[in-house]
């Protein structure tokens, strides 16, 4: 009777023990079947939510146009945007520092238009309103922002019209917003007192890759450029390769970038009955004896003529064609810590030319831009140039020190020691610009 009583004892006891193991058993599997279901789940959201960002960004792309051209109240939704900027400057310049002064010049207004025609094109016109010769175009054309509307590459970008030729950084950037005062003697010996524009095609195509790479071809009509004349016909084609390296640590942001440059067109005529610096000084420049001047004595400031009045002797054009290859490397530096106060760009490129009749010349130029307080700028400058149209060797250093109060006001005393055709060339310039309305930023 007792080991019935026992076991009527042991065997509820025994079931209650063995009671949570079986339903801690059962639990652990509910458990995993559970997280097997939560995961799975998991995983078909993730594919919903990637199919709708894929479809957000589609959706996007086809609304940034109609965006574009939906911005402002109204019809004010359809005026371009508007900028201007004024450039004033005044020179000193002959065989001294303490040469002739030329006085103060009003150099240009640069009013600029920009305003999205449609969702796939956008036009921008840049004027010079110079005094005494009216109005000049700098640039005018049409970008295709949305190149897929002729079944094109999205990453192709297209521009057609009149714009500067993408030989180099500097010379895409407009006379006002220059680094320097002037234009530094490669350009000017090789393309002119502008720089190199015209009336064309860019394609400008974004290679694919982790690594920025550009490739751009320019197919231009010109007849204001020193190195080549194809005012119609066969047009002069340019083609240029980017690419940008990035050496940022964890104290400042560095860069390079890198580029190649190659043209070939019809050559500019020469004028070999052109005074090549007798030292004359028959007033037709600003008095620095050097007599290779452009007549106004203030212009460009170091007495070169325009590309566009060159002539041979017998008023034909030059023969045979014109081959320029470049290259290029522009530094970056800015620390994190003192990013607003401390910067430093150091642009370095360097031009070769082979044209029939006169031989390889060659030019190269260094520009040092560097940031020594929060409105304070300095800038070094070395250019050594021969030219394509047998002018001579031109060797300048200048300096300069740049005051931003802000950004749309700029002050600026630059010294020039240049040497043209072994004439001694000395400059002082004083230059401020000032700025109204929107204004698009300088080319990278």
């Amino acid at each position: 009777m007792t080991i019935r009583r026992l076991k009527m004892v042991i065997w509820p006891l025994m079931l209650s023990l063995a009671f949570p193991i079986w339903a801690q058993k059962n639990e652990g599997n509910n458990a995993h079947q559970e997280m097997r279901q939560l995961k799975e789940r998991i995983s078909r959201l993730e594919e919903q939510v990637a199919q709708l960002l894929s479809e957000l960004r589609e959706a996007r792309e086809r609304l940034a146009g109609l965006e574009r051209v939906s911005r402002g109240p109204g019809l004010q939704a359809l005026n371009p945007e508007i900028s201007v900027i004024l450039d004033a400057a005044g020179l000193s310049s002959g065989r001294s520092f303490l040469g002739r002064f030329s006085g103060f010049t009003f150099r240009e207004a640069e009013v600029g238009l920009t305003a999205d025609i449609d969702p796939f094109g956008r036009a921008e016109g840049f004027f010079a309103v110079v005094p005494e010769k009216g109005v000049e175009v700098e640039e005018a054309y049409i970008n295709l922002v949305d190149p897929r509307i002729f079944r094109l590459p999205k990453r192709l970008q297209v521009k057609a019209g009149y714009f500067k030729a993408n030989t180099d950084r500097l010379n895409l950037i407009h006379r006002p917003e220059q680094p320097m005062a002037d234009l530094p003697l490669l350009h000017q010996r090789f393309f002119g007192d502008h720089g190199f524009a015209g009336t064309g095609v860019r394609l400008q195509y974004l290679l694919p890759g982790r690594r920025f790479w550009e490739a751009s071809l320019d197919v231009l009509n010109t007849d204001h450029n020193r190195s080549f004349h194809t005012p119609t016909g066969r047009p002069v084609l340019l083609s240029r390769l980017r690419t940008s390296l990035d050496f940022s640590d964890d104290r400042s942001v560095k860069t390079w970038d890198i580029g190649l440059f190659y043209g070939t067109g019809r050559s500019a005529v020469i004028d070999d009955d052109h005074d090549h610096g007798n030292g004359n000084g028959n007033g037709n420049g600003n008095g620095n004896g050097n007599g290779d001047h452009n007549g106004n004595g203030h212009h460009n400031g170091n007495g070169h003529h325009n590309g566009h009045n060159h002539r041979q002797a017998n008023g034909q054009p030059a023969a045979g064609d014109t081959h320029i290859f470049g290259l290029e490397w522009t530094h970056r530096w800015r620390p994190f810590r003192q990013g607003l106060y401390r910067s430093l760009a150091w642009h370095n490129q360097i031009f070769f030319s082979q044209r029939k009749g006169s031989g390889t010349s060659k030019g190269f130029v260094s520009l040092l831009e560097y940031q020594l307080s929060r409105t304070l700028w300095g800038g070094l400058r070395y250019d050594w140039a021969g030219a394509p149209d047998r002018r001579g060797i031109a060797s300048g250093l200048s300096f300069a020190l740049t005051f931003f109060p802000s950004e749309f006001q700029r002050y600026r005393i630059q010294v020039n020691w240049q040497r043209i055709n072994r004439q001694p060339v000395r400059e002082i310039w004083l230059q401020g610009t000032w700025s109204i309305g929107v204004h698009r930023p300088h080319p990278f």
